[in-house]
């Protein structure tokens, strides 16, 4: 069985127009759901606040009743008797002897510091300062402001007290082939 296509009549309904009918019966339905459901929210609402507001006032009612008729009692804090019950201990004084000073006394010592290099930059005082520790000694580096010269950079070993100690220095310095140069301060420390 064939059928034959060309005597069917074509039919000049419009698409568009099915479409847009259905869209507005749907949004007609949303705006009636919306409007139904937000009118039974608000009376669910104004019912619980109503019965709150009425809770609220019989419980206003009551208190007063309640505090005409029965006195509220006072709170007590314990902590204060407590604390008056305690005893503290008294701790005894010390008394220390009075050290007398003699002012006019001064105590007069003299430190010697090893100067064993000055530089421009840090650098190289950083590489002379390793290669003393790595021979036992300890060193530091003085940034110094030279006016007309700049800044420089001095290794220097010490202080020490003992001439010994500094006679020990200056033998390891001259087996490693390092110069030095020795300045010695004198210290004068009053007592009060």
């Amino acid at each position: 069985m064939s059928r034959d296509y060309k005597n069917i009549k074509k039919s000049k309904s419009n698409p568009q127009g099915k479409n847009s009918g259905n869209f507005f019966a749907f949004s007609v339905g949303i705006i009636i759901g919306v409007f139904i459901t937000s009118v039974f929210i608000f009376n669910q609402n104004k019912k619980i606040y109503s019965k709150k507001s009425e809770l609220a006032i019989e419980s206003n009612s009551e208190q007063k009743d309640k505090t005409n008729e029965i006195a509220t009692p006072q709170i007590e804090f314990e902590f204060p008797t407590i604390l008056e019950k305690r005893e503290v201990e008294k701790i005894a004084e010390k008394n220390y002897d009075q050290l007398e000073a003699d002012v006019s006394e001064s105590e007069v010592y003299e430190i010697y510091i090893l100067q064993v290099g000055s530089f421009k930059n840090q650098k190289s005082a950083d590489t002379l300062k390793a290669t003393l520790a790595f021979s036992g000694l300890s060193s530091y580096i003085q940034k110094k402001d030279i006016l007309g010269k700049g800044i420089s950079y001095r290794v220097l070993i010490g202080p020490f007290e003992d001439v010994k100690e500094l006679e020990k220095a200056k033998k390891i310095l001259s087996s490693n082939n390092v110069n030095s140069i020795t300045f010695k301060q004198t210290i004068e420390s009053k007592s009060m």
